[in-house]
């Protein structure tokens, strides 16, 4: 019985030793599992990180490429309005040289109105001069019809030239005032490109300062 006892505690002894055993295995098995989860939570948290920084480097990207395209849109509305308001300049300068040149024109044919009127002057006054040799050479004859004749033909003479200075002075008029009017057309129409010009650079200017604050 002794000897039963001795056997049945010994089997009973190598029972707990292994049920020992298998605990001890299982608790390394389980501080294992647990590291392995640990170093899986890590892994995972600097994978999101990563992730995180590689969407914020897009997004930057992004962000800058944006900035380039409106940068180069404003260089590019910068230039057009810059060429724009040369063109106006250019617009401009060509309106004045225009109207210098009409006002040169008109005192050119101001002054031609004027040498033409001296000359059929001179012309009426040489005619008058034959008209009235024979008109002289009756007067020596009959005196108080020759100072009547006289008197006829020098009103006669004064009256054709004044009408003559009224007629060409109102022809040089009327081409003074079509020419002003003709300055004063290209004068709007020289505006009209550099108000637009300014409008531009205006809305250009916009566009930037609302690019630099979106930037």
């Amino acid at each position: 019985e002794a000897a039963a006892r001795a056997a049945q505690e010994a089997a009973e002894a190598k029972l707990v030793e292994e049920a020992a055993t298998r605990a001890a295995r299982e608790a390394v098995e389980a501080k294992l599992a647990e590291e392995a989860a640990a170093r899986a939570a890590q892994e995972a948290a600097e994978a999101k990180l990563v992730e995180e920084a590689a969407t914020r480097a897009a997004r930057e990207a992004v962000e800058a490429k944006l900035a380039e395209e409106a940068a180069a849109k404003a260089a590019q509305e910068a230039a057009e309005a810059n060429l724009a308001e040369e063109a106006a300049a250019r617009a401009v300068r060509k309106a004045a040289e225009t109207k210098l040149a009409g006002e040169a024109d008109a005192r050119a044919a101001q002054e031609a109105a004027e040498a033409t009127l001296a000359e059929e002057d001179a012309a009426r006054a040489a005619q008058a001069a034959v008209e009235a040799k024979p008109a002289e050479e009756a007067a020596a004859r009959s005196a108080p019809e020759a100072v009547e004749v006289k008197l006829t033909a020098d009103a006669d003479a004064r009256t054709a030239q004044e009408t003559a200075k009224a007629r060409l002075a109102e022809e040089v008029a009327s081409r003074v005032a079509q020419e002003a009017a003709e300055a004063k057309l290209a004068e709007e129409a020289a505006a009209r490109p550099a108000q637009e010009a300014a409008e531009a650079k205006l809305a250009v200017d916009t566009d930037a300062s609302a690019a630099q604050e979106a930037v």
